[in-house]
């Protein structure tokens, strides 16, 4: 295969195998990986997507991207933080599932988005999370296209993280949703501008990262985490998150995802 960049460091060396989510939430099964536009196509516009149209990963979703050096980086300070907040939410999605019942068809009929509230405990590092999902990122887009993230993800206490960046998170409580992993797309509005982002569906979560500088218009949305990158490594005290939980057909339409009722 010969040696490759890297796409946090840039370095043309050997690559490794990356596992998102991480091998420890049980991302260790067979997978059929389809290509980017056809996950994409099947997630926003429900077209039938065959399993025999992809090819199947035999140890769980992984990705060729990030050479051994940066992989062993985040594995070592970020994938503990990411694994247990991933796998508290995972076994709440039922509880969380079943308090939205009541009046789920009400709601998004409306347009309105239901909230959950999930208390982080003490040593939970809110740096840390940020930036595992951030290299996951990294990792899924086209390559060369985010090493401005490369101090901020290979110095752990950096707080840097590129000011063109909006990171936002959902909560998707069905868990036998797909995964998918869209890379930059550009959604057009009616009005003729247009939105930089790209997401990650991987229930119980679901992120989206917004372009700031190459948009020319930023939907208003909830689940804005962006913040948590600015607290510092040894900053772990109890916080709250507030997160949209998103159900329904708006878990296949991730430019929805946190939206707010009446907003475009």
């Amino acid at each position: 295969m010969g040696n490759r960049f890297c796409r946090i460091c840039g370095e043309h060396k050997p690559l490794t195998l990356e596992h998102i989510p991480p091998r420890s939430t049980g991302n260790d099964h067979v997978v059929v990986v389809h290509r980017g536009d056809e996950a994409v196509m099947h997630s926003l516009f429900d077209m039938e997507v065959r399993d025999d149209d992809g090819y199947r990963q035999s140890h769980g979703m992984t990705f060729k991207t990030l050479c051994e050096d940066c992989n062993e980086y985040l594995g070592a300070n970020y994938v503990e933080t990411f694994k247990g907040l991933y796998l508290d939410f995972a076994h709440e999605s039922g509880d969380i599932l079943d308090g939205l019942d009541r009046d789920r068809n009400e709601s998004e009929t409306a347009g309105v988005e239901r909230y959950c509230e999930f208390d982080l405990g003490e040593g939970f590092r809110s740096l840390a999370f940020v930036k595992q999902v951030v290299s996951n990122f990294c990792a899924t887009t086209a390559p060369g296209s985010m090493l401005d993230c490369k101090d901020f993800l290979l110095d752990r206490e950096s707080t840097s993280l590129p000011a063109r960046y909006r990171l936002h998170m959902v909560v998707l409580p069905k868990l036998d949703g797909e995964s998918v992993f869209s890379g930059w797309m550009r959604v057009l509005f009616d009005d003729g501008t247009f939105c930089d982002m790209a997401f990650i569906r991987m229930p119980p979560f679901g992120f989206v990262l917004y372009d700031t500088v190459s948009s020319t218009y930023l939907p208003d949305r909830a689940g804005d985490i962006t913040p948590m990158s600015r607290m510092g490594w040894d900053l772990t005290g109890r916080i709250t998150l507030v997160l949209p939980t998103v159900t329904g057909r708006n878990a296949s339409r991730p430019y929805l995802w946190g939206r707010y009722q009446n907003a475009v």
